[in-house]
């Protein structure tokens, strides 16, 4: 699902495999565990997308409807977003990220999905030109985020912690 606004303030919130847009208001993701939540900033015009990624990689490109689901196809999803329907190219976005926490067994193998998923979306990055211009990633600790699309400012909170703006 591809959720945006373009009334009064809102919250919008993207679940597993979703990425949401909107020129004002916040964007919001609750219970990260491992997924990432990669926020797309532009200052003008003011546009904030966020995607919560869940895997690190399609198979055969396939995305079952959720454009955010796998880090291969979120990155150049969401850019094609802000060009579409805003005019951004990538040039004009800040992109942070946060999440890829480690909550099962170890940090390698198959369940070492969190860095996977870092390590996939970094690539995904590069692969177009951008890099993280913040980011919070890794540890074992959940957090929530929350994108203010006037500022660009990604609040994240740790289980348990006090919150950190990136």
């Amino acid at each position: 699902m591809i959720a945006h606004s373009e009334g009064a303030s809102i919250e919008l919130q993207a679940g597993l495999g979703e990425m949401v847009h909107a020129g004002h208001g916040r964007l919001s993701i609750h219970g990260l565990g491992s997924c990432i939540a990669l926020s797309f900033w532009c200052r003008e015009p003011r546009v904030g997308l966020l995607c919560h990624i869940v895997l690190p990689a399609s198979a055969a490109g396939l995305h079952g409807g959720e454009p955010a689901r796998f880090a291969d196809l979120a990155v150049p999803g969401a850019l094609h977003v802000l060009r579409r329907q805003y005019g951004i190219p990538p040039s004009r976005v800040s992109v942070k990220m946060t999440g890829g926490a480690t909550l099962f067994g170890g940090t390698v193998g198959a369940l070492a999905i969190g860095p996977r998923n870092v390590d996939a979306v970094n690539d995904a990055l590069r692969a177009v030109g951008l890099a993280s211009l913040a980011a919070d990633t890794g540890g074992r600790l959940g957090r929530s985020v929350l994108l203010d699309v006037a500022t660009g400012d990604l609040h994240v909170r740790r289980f348990g912690a006090e919150v950190v703006v990136l």
